[in-house]
């Protein structure tokens, strides 16, 4: 191995120090990571010998480089470029004038660009961007940074808007997901809404309407204004809105009540806020104050090692020794149990790497086997949880239909036949945050639930199926009134008859609201008996089952249902994931954004964060039609409920 071959005897799988007879199992990748350690460690003079032949060829290298570089090519003279077409001089003259149609491209595509790439709008004034658009294109003339905010950010967000009003107009329901955020410098407080709807082609979608500035206290009232502009500016009718998925805050239900609009919780917050689990982990001793629980050890790790550049090297160099993957380590948050679930799992990845790196270093805390026991058994304590909250955060296989079947779900797994008193705290605390919200008897899950061929009736008992046979049995009395239409005879041709004549006038010829109902009722049942008797499909995506023709010609009611019910997510994520964009927008090269403008650029970057295809730049609202295969979280979910709940 070049310059170790004087310090190292090289066996067929081992290989031997030639100066302490050290010997280690010869690394599969060829690696020279564990050679290096054992001089830096065990012969320190010997591997500043080695660093300073290595510094002198390196050296050498770059000066035989340089003479060559230097010696003056004739071939490098850049061709001229062909053009696609021959431009008569008067259209060279004039394609970049002010008013021409190139020119607004390029500046709608300059402005693109600053929002997609969260860039201040200053950076039109900069001299390296005018440079390099004066050597691709010198007859192109960048503005000024008001004109690029009065206009044409003003004109990108309108185009964004009135592509999402035509949209929204076409949407039978639509749910909405909220929340709330605010600058580190508390300059900036914004309420986001977004709207989620299934669309024509059972494809659900989503839209940012709003992402208002909060000015004064967060009250209902004032929270209650921003929504009621955001739903007129955009012409979203009230008869329309399905439902409202926020966080538990007090004021948000109380916002909500004041709109008179249904809404549910967050399930992920409920899932994350959990006070059983920080109980159950003070009753293991896991987070008692002081140094010495394992909480407080691993988080002395972690914070030692970010906070110095060397040991961080170590760590990874301990990483290459024993064949892990680089990765750094997480620090975890007592108050939010999944940030600790990620920690603990990241020591548990890297044992024997953190092992190694632990040896000779006395000033950091020391882990020993039951440490490592204690944090493996917290892991699989809490992996039910943490698999649930990234799994109903899924853009596309987490509609509210889901929450009562992973609550379900987790709660088997967390009654396994090992008692374990955290276990006990985290199922007895989340069975009384469920039970108070009573999401086992609202109709918007319990429908959606039913609806959702992944799951159908298995997670309720019979006498649920009664609200999913009212609603269809309203559908169909809705429908048989359309397409009755009473028997017409024209009465220029009863030549008088006083019978015809009776018979038009009589009340009696009418159809008897008694026979719509019982036409309607027994629809509705046949239709639920035929959908319910199948079992439900764990692996199939729901939308893609509703958007198959022939699902939809068996069960044309349930197929309704199934358009208002599901457009409701399960968390209000999405809405969180505006405000991982705003962190990026606002920072200390906006220090003097508006409100105002601030919403537009993230309207703008949401526009593009989330676009599949980067050539149709009009596309505004995300398709999200699903792939063929379920994500690792949802395949998760399919193993684990693939026994029907009792």
């Amino acid at each position: 191995m070049g310059k170790y071959e004087n310090l190292f005897t090289f066996l067929d799988d081992l290989v031997v120090c030639n100066s302490c007879k050290w010997v280690v199992k010869k690394p599969s990748n060829h690696s020279t990571s564990l050679l290096r350690y054992h001089l830096k460690t065990r012969h320190k003079e010997t591997m500043k010998t080695v660093d300073a032949i290595t510094e002198t060829n390196k050296k050498r290298k770059r000066e035989v480089v340089k003479s060559n570089t230097s010696t003056p090519n004739k071939d490098v003279t850049p061709k001229k470029p062909k053009l696609e077409q021959n431009l008569n001089i008067q259209d060279a003259l004039t394609i970049w004038n002010a008013e021409e149609l190139l020119t607004t491209k390029a500046e709608r595509a300059l402005m693109q660009f600053i929002c997609c790439s969260t860039l201040p709008i200053s950076i039109v004034e900069s001299e390296g961007l005018r440079n390099f658009v004066s050597v691709i294109c010198p007859r192109f003339n960048i503005k000024s940074r008001t004109f690029y905010t009065l206009s044409v950010l003003n004109s990108l967000y309108q185009e964004y808007k009135c592509k999402v009003i035509d949209m929204l107009s076409t949407a039978t329901s639509i749910s909405f997901t909220t929340d709330y955020w605010s600058s580190e410098d508390n300059k900036h407080s914004l309420q986001s809404l977004t709207a989620h709807f299934v669309d024509s082609s059972m494809c659900p979608r989503f839209a940012v309407i709003a992402a208002a500035s909060i000015k004064g206290r967060h009250t209902a009232d004032n929270l209650k204004s921003l929504w009621a502009r955001a739903m007129a500016a955009f012409d979203i009718d009230e008869e329309k809105v399905h439902l409202i998925v926020r966080d538990a805050a007090s004021t948000m239900r109380r916002t909500t009540n004041l709109l008179g609009m249904k809404s549910a919780d967050c399930f992920a917050h409920k899932l994350q806020l959990v006070r059983a689990v920080n109980d159950g982990l003070k009753a293991l001793g896991v987070s008692e104050p002081g140094d010495n629980s394992i909480v407080s050890r691993l988080l002395k790790i972690v914070k030692k090692i970010r906070k110095s550049a060397v040991d961080k090297d170590a760590l990874l160099e301990c990483q290459n020794i024993c064949e892990i993957p680089e990765s750094s380590l997480v620090k975890g948050m007592e108050i939010r149990w999944n940030t600790m679930y990620d920690m603990l799992q990241r020591f548990l990845d890297n044992r024997k790497a953190i092992e190694l790196f632990l040896v000779d270093r006395a000033d950091y805390p020391q882990l020993d086997t039951y440490d490592w026991a204690l944090m493996k058994k917290l892991v699989d304590i809490l992996k039910p949880l943490a698999v649930a909250t990234k799994f109903v955060q899924h853009r596309e296989y987490a509609p509210i239909s889901v929450v009562i079947p992973l609550y379900k779900v987790i709660l088997r797994q967390l009654d396994s036949s090992t008692k374990c008193s955290v276990k006990e705290a985290i199922a007895e605390g989340l069975k009384r945050r469920m039970e108070d919200e009573g999401y086992e008897e609202t109709e918007e899950f319990v429908i959606a639930t039913m609806v959702d061929p992944r799951f159908k009736d298995s997670y309720f008992d019979s006498d649920k199926q009664v609200v999913l046979l009212k609603k269809l049995e309203e559908l169909a009395s809705q429908q048989v009134m359309r397409n009755v239409s009473p028997a017409s005879e024209d009465i220029d041709d009863d030549n008088g008859n006083p019978f015809l004549k009776y018979s038009h006038e009589s009340p009696l010829t009418s159809i008897s609201p008694t026979h719509v109902s019982v036409d309607a009722k027994a629809k509705a049942f046949a239709e639920m008996e035929e959908y319910l008797s199948k079992e439900p499909t764990f692996k199939v995506d729901p939308f893609e089952f509703w958007r198959s023709e022939d699902n939809a010609a068996k069960y044309p009611l349930m197929k309704l249902l199934a358009k208002r019910y599901l457009s409701a997510p399960a968390t209000s994520a999405e809405s969180g994931r505006l405000f991982s964009a705003a962190g990026l927008v606002v920072g200390d090269l906006r220090r003097s954004l508006s409100p105002e403008n601030l919403e537009k650029l993230l309207d703008e970057l949401i526009k593009h964060y989330v676009m599949e295809s980067k050539e149709e730049s009009s596309q505004l609202i995300t398709d999200l039609t699903p792939s063929a295969r379920m994500d690792a979280a949802a395949l998760r979910l399919s193993r684990i409920s693939s026994t029907r709940a009792k």
